[in-house]
């Protein structure tokens, strides 16, 4: 079986995998093409539905949430790296942020003030 790795290898050390480091550079392609649809999404959602007066009090309470999430999947991507590895973890970031892009979706020309924000 031939070697992936095109540095030399010691004994003991663990060998270094090109491939594993493409697998990781698409799910991160991935993960932030579907991460501008969930921002986007949420951003004009929240601008046109709500009320002038109480747009900045949203606006940081969405912030703090989104600061609030990003903290906790810290320590949830920790576990998930040492228990199915980079690549995978990356994936399912991806598809995650794809079904809540999917949802975002399909809800927000539910939405009435949507239709006025774009057309």
């Amino acid at each position: 079986m031939l070697s992936t790795s095109v540095l030399p290898q010691r004994a003991g050390s663990r060998q270094f995998n090109f491939y594993k480091i493409r697998d990781i550079l698409a799910s991160m392609a991935t993960h932030g093409v579907f991460q501008s649809f969930v921002m986007v999404s949420a951003q004009t959602l929240l601008q046109t539905e709500t009320d002038k007066s109480y747009l900045g009090r949203v606006a940081a309470v969405s912030q703090s949430s989104y600061t609030l999430v990003a903290m906790m999947s810290v320590p949830v991507s920790a576990m998930l790296l040492e228990s199915i590895g980079p690549s995978k973890t990356l994936l399912l970031q991806a598809v995650v942020v794809l079904i809540a892009g999917v949802f975002a979706r399909i809800t927000l020309p539910r939405c009435s003030g949507y239709m006025s924000a774009v057309g």
